[in-house]
């Protein structure tokens, strides 16, 4: 900002580049404190006024820069003004001479150019007092005295302690002339106090004071679903509402019952899509049982006509007696 304040008169594109900046640095430093600090920024108000003391000094060289930008006869030609006479008697140099000095360095080469270099400055900075300069030489002559005057008391404060004082009543007896007042800096105000002080000034009583989340009404829905608990249909005893920190609106209870509404019918789908499931095992269980029972009263039927047949060894004496003649044997069981 301080370039292109600077060079703006040379160059009025870098006005553009400035406001440019000036713009993009608010909207990205709202946007890091919002989103990303976590504290606030480690500068206060000291890095403003600094800033703000710089300015003057700031306009004072843009406007010498500008004196000798449009008093470029090549550039904006034009005639002496009305503060020739002073030019010539801060500078030391006459017009004749001016006319002399610009004739001989034009027509110079480079070496003679060196030797009439300090004699050139002198004239090229009497071009100041042209008359497309003349409101920017009195815009610079005031804030010359305002600068030299602000350094002498920078340099020698106590010196001009009397003069502040007297200065200090004839601001403020001009103010009271003028019915113009400022707030006192030794106001002190409470936290509530300053927030009723804003609310009033703002005409909203939903005033926000801080970046909690929790403490700003429009999302007071949001944290109450933060705070859901599907077991219990109440704040937990941990949240702001219980302790008294946010109060929780008729809009974070409809929140609350649309929720359990939400549970209730996924709880009903879940057990539809389940209900399939549990029948297919309960089948298969009993399909089981029945196999295992079948393959029990087999098994004890083969037992029970193993028991009724004759021991092989039996067979086998009548199979022998038949082929004697003893006669046939005893009947078999």
């Amino acid at each position: 900002v301080f370039c292109a304040l600077l060079y703006g008169a040379g160059m009025p594109i870098l006005y553009f580049f400035g406001a440019g900046y000036c713009a993009a640095s608010y909207w990205i430093d709202k946007w890091s404190l919002l989103r990303h600090h976590r504290e606030p920024r480690s500068y206060d108000s000291v890095t403003i006024q600094q800033a703000m003391r710089l300015l003057p000094f700031a306009v004072l060289a843009h406007t010498f820069v500008a004196m000798f930008i449009f008093g470029n006869q090549d550039l904006l030609p034009s005639g002496w003004g009305p503060f020739l006479g002073l030019g010539e008697s801060l500078l030391g140099m006459p017009v004749r001479r001016y006319d002399d000095v610009t004739e001989d360095f034009r027509n110079a080469g480079s070496d003679q150019r060196e030797a009439l270099w300090p004699e050139y400055v002198r004239a090229r900075s009497l071009d100041s007092m042209r008359a497309a300069c003349c409101v920017l030489c009195l815009i610079f002559l005031v804030l010359a005295v305002y600068a030299i005057i602000h350094i002498l008391r920078a340099l020698f404060r106590p010196c001009f302690a009397q003069a502040d004082r007297a200065a200090t009543k004839a601001t403020e007896g001009l103010l009271a002339l003028l019915g113009a007042t400022f707030e006192s800096k030794n106001e002190t105000l409470t936290v509530a106090e300053a927030k009723e002080k804003a609310q009033q000034a703002t005409g909203r009583r939903a005033t926000v004071f801080s970046y909690k989340i929790t403490d700003n009404p429009r999302y007071q829905a949001c944290c109450a679903a933060f705070q859901f608990d599907a077991n219990v249909h109440e704040p937990r005893s941990d949240s702001p509402a219980r302790n008294g920190k946010r109060r929780v609106t008729s809009l974070s209870h409809r929140t609350d019952e649309a929720l359990v509404d939400v549970e209730d019918t996924i709880l009903r789908r879940l057990e539809s899509l389940v209900r399939p499931v549990q029948r297919l095992r309960d089948r298969l269980i009993r399909r089981g049982s029945c196999d295992s029972t079948a393959s029990k009263m087999s098994d004890a039927t083969l037992a029970s006509e193993d028991a009724r047949r004759p021991p092989l060894g039996t067979l086998l004496d009548a199979e022998v007696a038949l082929d004697v003649g003893e006669g046939p044997g005893p009947a078999p069981p």
